[in-house]
């Protein structure tokens, strides 16, 4: 979000200053993003990199300047000089983007992939992305679905539309976390603005919490158990017995990011195999690394759950898996 809370016009004006001095330093041209972080207690800032390029956050600072930095940095490379001057640049109103993941919040945050059976944007805020109903997110590429850009006068303002388009906006076939940036949205912690980078790991079960209570799912199910009840129900029970013809899972257990059924280490989800880091024979330990799997840009190690001989491996490096193959064939070792 940007302006950021809790900052002070001085800060933020030697935050700017800085950026400018540092690109100006290396004779930089063109879009560019300098990281910082910040020390609350001492209200001191340290230089941490420079992206070259614009973030994934860009809509913001577009939002509270009414600039377009894409055409900037378009007429840039073509030799024109900048329309504006910096001290010509004024900040207005506040901005708020969520990110929008295929990824499961209730499997440690983990990627997925799989087809958007349903796509619904809100209409009255700014929504960046390249997909449309029907499409696949594959494994071979970032998880994002799309960034949700609210803006309003005040920072409240911002988050009550930013609140409202999560609102609006319907996803199916495919896990992702609306609900959870409603949850960070809704949480006090968030609207007084009192945030640091441990924010989610010190309150992760409140948001989850938060997360279910927001969760329609339980609404979804209630309308068709309302329609089923009205088309099947019988007139002659106060007992009303309904059947939904669904697939029946093995249940599995998530450990460290590893799908484990029936005892073997299975991929958690589609991606590529990386490295295979033990050899048929071998005797690992509980929690050692067995196979590296890369999906979504991210390596995920696959684990041993127990002390076991590696009985067989069932994939090769580069080798690309569906979610819940089975990389690993595992005998357990029996404690004495």
């Amino acid at each position: 979000e940007a302006p950021a809370p809790g900052l002070s016009f001085e800060t933020r004006h030697w935050l700017g200053r800085t950026a400018v001095n540092a690109a100006a330093a290396v004779k930089y041209v063109g879009a560019g993003t300098v990281e910082f972080i910040f020390d609350t207690e001492s209200d001191q800032f340290y230089f941490m990199e420079m992206n070259t390029r614009l973030q994934v956050e860009h809509p913001v600072t577009e939002a509270i300047t009414n600039l377009d930095l894409v055409e900037w940095q378009f007429r840039v490379a073509a030799g024109e000089q900048l329309p504006m001057k910096q001290e010509e640049i004024k900040l207005i109103d506040h901005a708020i983007e969520a990110r929008i993941y295929a990824e499961d919040s209730q499997a440690n945050f983990m990627p997925t992939a799989g087809t958007l059976e349903y796509l619904q944007f809100p209409k009255n805020v700014r929504v960046d992305s390249g997909i449309r109903q029907g499409d696949e997110v594959t494994v071979f590429y970032d998880p994002m679905i799309a960034k949700i850009i609210a803006k309003g006068k005040t920072r409240e303002e911002a988050i009550f539309k930013l609140e409202n388009a999560l609102n609006q906006t319907q996803i199916g076939g495919i896990f992702n976390n609306v609900e959870f940036v409603r949850s960070c949205l809704k949480h006090e912690k968030f609207l007084s603005g009192d945030l640091y980078t441990d924010f989610i790991p010190e309150y992760i079960n409140e948001l989850m919490s938060l997360e279910k209570e927001n969760d329609c799912y339980v609404l979804l199910e209630s309308a068709i158990a309302f329609v089923l009840l009205d088309v099947f129900g019988s007139g002659h029970s106060t007992w009303n017995s309904i059947s939904l013809d669904e697939e029946v899972f093995d249940s599995e257990e998530l450990l460290g990011g590893t799908s484990i059924i029936d005892g073997n280490p299975k991929s958690p989800m589609p991606g590529i195999v990386e490295k295979l880091l033990v050899n048929v024979g071998d005797k690992v330990e509980k929690n050692q690394s067995l196979v590296a799997l890369n999906a979504m840009k991210m390596e995920y190690l696959i684990r041993a759950p127990f002390n076991a001989i590696v009985d067989s491996i069932n994939c090769s490096i580069g080798q690309s898996v569906p979610k819940n193959f089975c990389l690993v064939n595992l005998k357990k070792i029996e404690e004495e």
